[in-house]
C-alpha cells in the first residue's frame, strides 16, 4: 500500500474550483499477473499481420507503417498466452473514429466500422493460405 502526500499536488494548477487535499491509496492485487511478453515484429506471423494492416488501410499516395504501442488494459491477454506468443494488442480503427470510448454513448463512425470488418475479413483469409496444411507441433508455436 502506497500513500501519496497531498503536498505534492500543491504545484498542480487546478482546472476547476476543487480542493486537492485528499489522499490516494494504491493496492497490489493478490492474483495479479506478470506483464505480457513483447510479441515479435518479424517472422511469418508478423508478416501476415502487418501485411494485412498495410493492405486494409492503404490509401493512394500514403504509406501505412504498422508499429507497436502500449495498451494499458491487457485484461484478456493472459488468457491467450497458452495459445500463442504472438499477441498483438491492436484495434483496426483510425484515430478519431471512436467516440465516447467505454461510456454509455460509445460509438464508431460507419466508415470505421466497415474498415474494421474489412480488416478482420482480410486477416482471416490471409491466415488461411500460407499456413494451410502445415502441422503445428504445439499451440505455443503459432
Amino acid at each position: 500500500m502506497a500513500k501519496v502526500d497531498p503536498s505534492a499536488m500543491r504545484d498542480v494548477k487546478p482546472k476547476y474550483d476543487v480542493e486537492y487535499n485528499g489522499t490516494v491509496t494504491l493496492y497490489t492485487k493478490k492474483d495479479a499477473s506478470n506483464a505480457t511478453p513483447i510479441s515479435l515484429t518479424e517472422g511469418p506471423m508478423w508478416d501476415v499481420f502487418a501485411g494485412t494492416i498495410r493492405y486494409s488501410f492503404a490509401a493512394k499516395g500514403k504509406t501505412v507503417v504498422p508499429t507497436g504501442a502500449t495498451m494499458t488494459g491487457n485484461t484478456d491477454t493472459r488468457h491467450y498466452l497458452k495459445l500463442t506468443r504472438n499477441i498483438y494488442r491492436w484495434t483496426p480503427v483510425r484515430l478519431g473514429q471512436f467516440e465516447g470510448l467505454h461510456t454509455v454513448d460509445e460509438r464508431i463512425e460507419m466508415k470505421g466500422h466497415m474498415e474494421m470488418l474489412k480488416f478482420y475479413y482480410n486477416l482471416i483469409r490471409n491466415f488461411q493460405g500460407p499456413f494451410e496444411g502445415e502441422r503445428v507441433a504445439a499451440p505455443s508455436e503459432l
